[in-house]
């Protein structure tokens, strides 16, 4: 596959906005150096450099080394930085508006050598915006100065004002005034030996100190101008420009790569997706400023054994890099000009070849799954991003740009809730802006989420040679470590090229989120019950919900009643319980007795009854166009035998789309699902294009139902039949329930079997 090719010139006219951080290009102001003494360094990402003099303006996304300098910067929320002799200082992601203090984000990376600061008004409003990493620890504020040191692979952490907290995987530890902690690779913080300092305790600048003549840096004795940081500062020799991630083994035995990464990348896998995980990855050591920490090799498991998909390669033709960065637990950039020695990553023709000026971009990292579902409370986790570094936002047709601001807000429940703010600015064509509240991800049947997928049709963007619709955007993204980070890749389609990329997104909030369907004490909600193969409506009931999601009851009149009987010696349970966005619930109720309208009481298997509630449009609101919707999620589909009795082949949604046309009335649906049992798998796939829609019901009188064994081609079911019905739901038709029945069915070793369940859709697209 070659990559994406760059105009001639592109790469150093863009030398400035190679990489965007925080929302924000490289050339946007982080702060001015107040002092410098001798030779100091500024490198860009893309490898320009500049000497620093007093009243140089600093960047986001720079690195500085003072060699044997000092240096001395007030950024512009306020808060200063002292560098000593021999450091190096890199400036990740910065970002501050006066007038939105706590939008502000601080993102930097101490390599080594000595620093002092005191920090401004992003420490003050929101300290969780405020982090420094470096080799061994992570550095957050609960206070206001702190001095530091870092050599040969030991922090030594000095506090004078407040506290600092330090962090590592092997423990976390709060440092306050007076204190002193020292971190040597591989161990937890713990207090540092007396006599131990960073020395040069962090204090406040004089006033005049910008002012002509004031030549004194404020980590210098006043009297003397000697150097007060302890100990001493050898010649590092060769410069270490980026941390780099642990390399991947496989204990004996296994097939599981320790670290387990995910790769984003243009290359399509599985499913057209654009994350491979479970990789073992292989990184570049050297200290090469280009070359450190690219991404050399990648193997997986493949039919239990170990396979090598990819290799830069060794001989003088192996792919070089571009731009590579390491923040925390992900690593990105650019494989460039040459051939890969193995490149089956490229699924299409296992082919990797990259010519001068053509760019392939790609971002790795430590898988991390987060925990899905509702807590005790009914509440899910949001999760807050915002952009902490980039590659160059490069399109197919040469033209280069950068990725100004990706920001995520994620609800993780079963099914997830995401809002996206993306804006990419073009060399030529200029800005391509895409935004997006309460989009919803299709977790169902997951314990644990990787991370979130947006295709064409459900995030769009304006800009030049975008339809009137907006141009399709592809967002993927995976989260990485313990924070945990994104690592992201965009794709957005132009009528004539694509523009693409791949970002790194640091967490700057967590908080808890409900999403539940509130209780209806009158009959102001619809449902939807289907039980062995029939299904069954009520278009108007009231719903009690107990404080985790589980529906306890419904009532339609006073002898109507649907929900666990309570009375009984075993009442039946809630299984498999989501809601969305205060708009839809669903799940089974199971194993137990229970009350299912017109004074009727059913005693339930594990098939049980699978219900669908929720808040229907009202007729005032629903549109008069035509939407497509996507699958969201639903119960798992249940497998019983001609009697009722559960099938041991348990059952996946796999796929779905439904399109409304409320104009004309009618409505198309295609719902795919799998069953396996063992070894053997086969698929179902319902699809009709005769239903009708009616003051907001949604039914289907007969549904086309095929089978297909071990993943093969479906084939007709000329012995079965199917139905659905269901309803729009949500203020403006975001969302559409639908509950499905299927008679007559053979699928494995079940014969004129029946398939039950429920399914939503939603992010409905013109």
């Amino acid at each position: 596959m070659s990559g994406t090719q760059r105009l001639p010139g592109a790469r150093h006219l863009l030398a400035i906005m190679v990489t965007a951080l925080s929302g924000h290009a490289l050339a946007d102001v982080a702060g001015k150096v107040n002092f410098v003494s001798g030779p100091v360094m500024a490198y860009s990402l893309d490898g320009n450099q500049r000497l620093l003099t007093r009243g140089a303006e600093v960047n986001g996304g720079e690195r500085l080394e003072t060699g044997k300098g000092r240096l001395q910067i007030r950024f512009t929320d306020g808060s200063f930085l002292s560098l000593q002799p021999n450091t190096i200082f890199r400036l990740d992601s910065y970002r501050f508006e006066k007038n939105k203090p706590e939008e502000g984000q601080l993102l930097f990376n101490f390599v080594q050598g000595g620093m002092r600061t005191i920090t401004g008004a992003i420490g003050r409003v929101n300290r969780a915006r405020y982090k420094v990493r470096t080799p061994v620890a992570s550095l957050g504020i609960r206070g206001t100065g702190y001095a530091s040191t870092l050599n040969n692979g030991v922090l030594t952490l000095s506090v004078d004002k407040g506290i600092v907290n330090i962090e590592n995987e092997f423990g976390s530890s709060n440092v306050n005034a007076g204190q002193t902690f020292r971190v040597i690779q591989g161990e937890a913080p713990r207090l540092a030996p007396d006599g131990v300092s960073a020395d040069a305790r962090a204090r406040e600048p004089d006033n005049n100190f910008t002012t002509a003549g004031n030549d004194r840096d404020i980590n210098s004795n006043p009297e003397t101008g000697a150097e007060v940081i302890a100990g001493e500062n050898p010649d590092f020799g060769q410069v270490v420009v980026a941390n780099v991630l642990p390399d991947s083994n496989y204990p004996p035995g296994s097939g599981v790569p320790l670290p387990s990464y995910t790769l984003a990348s243009r290359f399509e896998q599985t499913g057209n997706s654009l994350l491979l995980s479970g990789l073992g990855a292989i990184f570049n050591r050297t200290a090469s400023d280009a070359g450190r920490g690219g991404l050399v090799g990648l193997t997986e498991t493949r039919n239990n054994s170990i396979s090598a998909i990819f290799h830069t390669g060794s001989a003088g033709n192996a792919l070089q890099f571009n731009g590579i960065t390491t923040i925390g637990d992900l690593s990105f950039g650019e494989w460039t000009n040459g051939v890969a020695a193995n490149g089956t990553l490229d699924r299409t023709d296992g082919n990797i070849t990259l010519g001068d000026g053509q760019f392939e971009p790609y971002i790795i990292g430590a898988s991390s799954s987060q925990a899905l579902g509702l807590d005790a409370a009914g509440q899910g986790v949001k999760l807050s991003y915002l952009l902490a570094g980039a590659t160059v936002a490069g399109s197919t047709n040469g033209e280069a740009g950068v990725l100004r601001n990706l920001s995520l807000n994620i609800t993780l429940a079963p099914v997830s809730l995401v809002d996206v703010d993306l804006k990419v600015s073009m060399q030529n064509t200029g800005d391509y802006v895409a935004s997006a509240r309460n989009l919803m991800i299709n977790n169902n049947n997951a314990s644990t989420s990787s991370g979130l997928r947006l295709n064409g049709s459900d995030l769009t963007a304006t800009g030049q040679g975008c339809t009137g619709q907006g141009c399709a955007v592809r967002l993927e993204a995976f989260f990485a470590g313990n924070d945990p980070q994104l690592g992201a890749i965009y794709v957005i389609d132009r009528t004539s090229s694509q523009i693409s990329g791949v970002a790194a997104l640091d967490l700057s909030g967590k908080t808890t989120a409900s999403v539940l369907l509130a209780d209806a004490a009158s009959p102001d909600y619809r449902a939807v019950f289907v039980k062995h193969g029939g299904v069954y409506q009520e278009n108007a009931i009231s719903a009690d919900f107990a404080s985790n999601g589980n529906w306890q009851s419904g009532t339609v009149s006073s002898n109507s009643v649907y929900g666990p009987n309570s009375q009984a010696s075993v009442a039946a349970v809630n299984q498999g319980v989501a809601h969305v966005n205060h708009t839809l619930a669903w799940g089974q109720w199971v194993n137990g007795s229970a009350q299912f309208g017109n004074g009727n009481t059913v005693d339930l298997n594990s098939q049980g009854v699978h219900y669908l509630v929720g808040s229907p449009t009202v007729s005032g609101n629903l549109p008069n166009s035509v939407l497509t919707y996507n699958l969201l999620g639903g119960s798992r589909p249940t497998l019983a035998d001609a009697n009722g009795a559960p099938a041991s082949a348990s059952g996946i949604l796999t796929s779905g789309t439904m399109t409304l046309d409320f104009e004309a009335s009618t409505a198309s649906l295609n719902l795919g699902m799998a069953f396996a049992a063992g070894s053997q798998t086969a698929s179902v796939l319902l699809s009709g294009s005769q239903g009708m829609i009616s003051s907001g019901n949604v039914g289907f009188d007969s549904l086309n139902v095929s089978v297909g064994s071990n993943a093969g081609t479906p084939i007709a079911c000329t012995s079965c039949s199917g139905s659905a019905s269901g309803f729009v739901a949500g203020p403006s038709a975001e969302m559409v329930g639908l509950g499905y029945a299927v008679n007559g069915v053979t699928v494995l070793q079940t014969d004129n079997g029946s398939i039950s369940g429920v399914a939503t859709f939603g992010n409905p697209k013109p």
